[in-house]
């Protein structure tokens, strides 16, 4: 086990743009980088699995990512004129991900090595921590001051350590081990209860934010104001368990092509042939389960956490849906209509890596809930429909990143809600972030359903 150790939660909160000293930003960009530093000690750095081995056939090699997040960071600062020279020759190469629509569209690329990657990302980090401390700071950020670059670059590495959980699942269990403070939440048996379902009035929500209204950092596809009527619906009480979607993989779900139907998810059977949940390991007739680090004991309680294409089948297969933006966002100004109940239930709420995992549904929900639906934390839900702006009038890329969201308004990728027990910084924003990816990865996500009047009698 490696001897680095994680940041401190407290750190890991979005600062506000308003009044930011340099010694605030500085410990907000360290905890961001140094989460980093801490989920890759967890991987053995001298095997071949970080530099050669791609762990899921639509994405780049480990090291290629250790190495991107740092690069990205050189390329918006030198965007802005925060950073003059390069620091390496491959900082415009690695600055780039991918985002392929099959495996064939990631050529076979040549990196430096891991060890050399680590040199360049103790390089980075002292010129942007020297940067901050020679700077004077503005009384507010706003969009158009070259520190907002400094904060995608932060964002975008929180971003990154949430994308990575799922690829160190897919690595070889001999050459990963737990970071020091690696806490997984509690097992317990498979549920017997299945929750039940809320009845909701539904009714006017409105979400959605304007730069005016800004008071920390925000991703372009989180700007416009949306208000939307939300028919009467139903809401299961919780996610889905992975005891609940065992169900539908012992009915032969898998093999039943009627209910896959999202964008893409035939070139996703073609490549991966999945049978069940890539966390799910099969042994003996049955299953364990592979969280990051480590084999475990099947957590039947835990909520799945599947590919977007799972979650709808799942839904499908079950006679309802999967939860719509602005259904969830009823829910959400229902349980906390105000800021400080928001900040109340967040504090509670399984998020900025309280536990290393998920943890058994339900056991988080406050007495006092108004609708009983274990919706905050734990995992992100994905939504319904495809992944689109707020408002398409109001929508405008941001000059720093013009192609962060607008290139993938499109059927094969999905928003998801709420948030992780992974999340970290901007990500931890529940009802404020959008976070989005492609229907075909592996996700800390999960599945929320719905049904509406017409369906209350489904499966």
């Amino acid at each position: 086990m490696s001897s680095i150790q994680r940041p401190p939660r407290e750190a890991s909160f979005p600062p506000p743009l308003s009044g930011l000293t340099a010694d605030r930003l500085g410990q907000y960009f360290l905890c961001a980088w140094d989460t980093h530093e801490w989920l890759f000690s967890g991987i053995d750095q001298s095997s071949a699995v970080l530099e050669r081995h791609r762990t899921h056939p639509f994405r780049n090699t480990l090291s290629f990512y250790y190495g991107h997040t740092a690069a990205f960071t050189v390329a918006k600062l030198r965007m802005v004129g925060l950073m003059a020279e390069p620091v390496a020759e491959w900082d415009t190469a690695m600055a780039t991900g991918v985002w392929p629509e099959c495996a064939e569209q990631i050529a076979d690329q040549s990196w430096p090595p891991f060890r050399v990657l680590q040199g360049y990302r103790r390089e980075v980090r002292d010129r942007v921590m020297e940067l901050i401390h020679g700077l004077r700071m503005p009384e507010r950020i706003t969009q158009q001051h070259p520190l907002w670059a400094l904060l995608m670059a932060i964002e975008h590495e929180f971003i990154h350590f949430h994308l990575s959980l799922p690829l160190i699942r897919r690595a070889p269990l001999a050459r990963v081990s737990p970071p020091m403070d690696w806490n997984l939440c509690e097992l317990s048996p498979r549920a017997g209860d299945d929750g039940g379902w809320h009845d909701c009035d539904g009714g006017m929500v409105a979400f959605g934010r304007s730069p005016e209204e800004d008071h920390c950092y925000g991703w372009d596809n989180e700007y416009g104001e949306c208000s939307v009527r939300v028919p009467p619906f139903r809401m299961r009480r919780h996610p889905v368990t992975n005891g609940e979607f065992l169900d539908f993989v012992e009915d032969g779900g898998y093999r039943q092509r009627r209910w896959w139907t999202t964008p893409g998810v035939d070139t996703w059977f073609e490549t991966l042939q999945p049978s069940h949940p890539v966390a799910w390991v099969p042994e003996d007739g049955g299953y364990r389960y592979r969280a990051p680090f480590q084999e475990l004991p099947m957590p039947w309680h835990w909520p799945v956490e599947v590919s977007k294409h799972e979650a709808a089948a799942y839904a499908a297969w079950s006679g309802a849906r999967l939860v719509r933006e602005a259904e969830f966002h009823w829910v959400l100004q229902q349980e906390c209509p105000d800021a400080r109940t928001l900040a109340a239930r967040l504090d509670a709420a399984n998020i900025a890596l309280d536990h290393c995992s998920p943890a058994p549904v339900g056991t988080l929900l406050p007495a006092h809930s108004p609708t009983g639906i274990d919706c905050l934390g734990n995992v992100a839900l994905w939504a319904d429909g495809e992944f689109q702006p707020l408002n398409a009038a109001q929508f405008a890329p941001h000059r720093l990143y013009p192609d962060f969201s607008q290139p993938w308004f499109r059927g094969d990728h999905s928003v998801l809600l709420g948030a992780s027990h992974a999340a970290l910084g901007h990500m931890t924003r529940i009802g404020v972030m959008r976070d989005f990816v492609q229907n075909h990865m592996d996700q800390l996500a999960g599945i929320l359903l719905v049904q509406t009047p017409d369906r209350f009698h489904g499966r």
